[in-house]
Order: structure tokens, then sequence, then C-alpha cells
């Protein structure tokens, strides 16, 4: 059982120097074992190349199957009064849960705007806020951008958000609203008004029946999509959808 789990372990080794399996066979164990550390020994980047591989194939048929999974478990979302672009009724329906104090949901907006150039009105886009408790500007950050969204400012207003993720703070909030020529005190009074707070209590309560629990998440056609996936990501799962009509 030993030799048989090395060599699988050195299979790629093998296939690699044009080593003889069978000529480890004929040996002892310990001259077996020795002879695989001298090959180990001397060819430490073909080991190191082998163990790649193996770890880049794990991570395809585990990315494989999450997907195959996410096909067969569709969700549906509430749109409610979030904010959103391009046409209802569009062929592609992507929602996307974002938190602007996320790093990860700065990589995932540039994949959105990639996605929304490369579909254009085949897209539509439907914006929803998942602030994480442990980040502190995240609240205030998606407050200030739905107080935007009373004046039809919203993506405007995330986009520098975004841009400016690492000075979130009051400051910026205002002067990002100046920036875009927003209504001031109404920008303001906004902000802290009971409307804007049902709207994130929306948005989180939607999530939790949705079951995001992380952010970036995005739910394209039903499908949900944890993380800050590139573009060509989402393409498999559109072909994916397009085969099981």
């Amino acid at each position: 059982m030993k030799r048989i789990l090395i060599g699988l372990v050195l299979t790629g080794l093998f296939s690699s120097l044009c080593v003889k399996a069978e000529s480890l066979d004929q040996v002892g164990d310990n001259v077996f074992e020795q002879k695989v550390l001298e090959i180990i020994m001397k060819h430490p980047d073909v080991i190191e190349k082998s163990m790649t591989l193996y770890v880049e194939k794990k991570r395809k048929d585990q990315e494989a199957q999450k997907l195959t999974e996410a096909l067969n478990n569709h969700y549906e979302v509430d749109y409610g009064k979030s904010p959103s672009q391009g046409k209802k009724k569009a062929k592609y329906q992507l929602v996307v849960f974002t938190d602007f104090e996320c790093p990860y949901c700065k990589r995932g907006e540039e994949t959105v705007q990639a996605l929304k150039e490369k579909y254009g009105d085949d897209l539509f886009i439907v914006q929803k806020n998942y602030p994480l408790p442990f980040h502190k500007q995240a609240r205030p950050a998606a407050k200030a951008a739905l107080a935007a969204h009373q004046q039809e400012k919203f993506f405007e207003y995330s986009a520098k958000l975004f841009e400016n993720q690492k000075n979130l703070g009051d400051d910026l909030y205002i002067k990002l609203a100046e920036d875009l020529k927003l209504n001031l005190d109404k920008f303001k009074k906004d902000m802290n008004s009971q409307e804007i707070k049902d709207l994130l209590k929306a948005d989180i309560e939607t999530a939790a029946k949705v079951e995001v629990g992380s952010t970036p998440n995005f739910i394209l056609n039903g499908v949900k999509i944890a993380g800050a996936y590139p573009v060509e990501y989402f393409d498999k799962i559109i072909k994916m959808l397009e085969t099981k009509k």
C-alpha cells in the first residue's frame, strides 16, 4: 500500500524524468524509500511543479462542483426599491450584494462594469447593500449612497465611493455629494432619514433570505456566485444557463 501511495504522488515526476516505476518495484522498502528521496532531492523543481498542478486540479474540481450545485439551486430575489440599471426585462438579471469598505467588492464592481460593457442592453443590474458589521464605514457609506439614490445618482456616487475606498468617512460623503452637485441639505437629511434606514434594512433582510453571508455576492438569473470572480466565470455561467434551456 505504501508503494502504491508514493507511486501515485510520483506519477508526474516519473513521466517528466522518464523513470520507470518497475525499476523501483524490484527493491526492498528501505532502498525504495531511499531512492524516492534521492529523486526528490535531485529534482525539487519537478516536485514543486507536480504539487502545483495537483492543487490547481483540486481547485478546478471544487469550483466545478460548486458551480453545478449553484446551477441546481436557484434563488428568487425581491428587487424592492433597490437602485437598478438597464431594462427590467433584460435577458440576464444580475443582483449585486456589496459592502463599500470591502476590498473584494471593489474588484467585484470592476467585474460588474466589465459585464455591463460586454452585455449592454441584455443585462439588468440591481444593487443591494450588505454592510458587514466589522467594517465601521460600510453602513454610513451605504446610507450615503442611498441618499444619493434619492436624487437619482446612486451609481455615480457608489463608483466614487469605491474610487476613494481608503478615505471613507463623513468628510468624503459630503465632498462626493458636492462633486455630483447634489442638493446638500436634502442629502444630509436623507442620510439620517427613516426611509433610508428602512431601505438598508430591507437589503439586509433580502440578503438573509437568499443566504448571503459575505461580500461580494451575486445572483445571476437565480444562480448565486459568492466571491469576486472574473468576467470569464460569469460568461461560463451564462453559457451553461443557455445550454439548459
